[in-house]
């Protein structure tokens, strides 16, 4: 999306809007944990996982991502 390679901000952001940096809603750890389940053995399902992200959703700063834990369903498509 940026044209460069992933940076510390990027890996934070996607650490944020998975819920991984702090507390999150037991809804979005259940949510998460069937994404993420069996995802190194599937080039599609790790591909499919990346298309629920949109891009609105990566434009995030890595702040606005970690606080989004509340209201987690916007950022993704389903």
């Amino acid at each position: 999306m940026y044209g460069r390679a992933p940076s510390i901000y990027d890996l934070e952001v996607a650490a944020g809007i998975f819920g991984f940096l702090g507390d999150a809603p037991q809804d979005l750890v259940e949510f998460r944990t069937e994404l993420f389940k069996s995802l190194g053995h599937s080039y599609t399902s790790q591909r499919a996982l990346c298309d629920r992200v949109p891009d609105e959703s990566l434009a995030m700063t890595p702040e606005q991502a970690a606080n989004q834990r509340s209201d987690w369903k916007r950022i993704f498509t389903f």
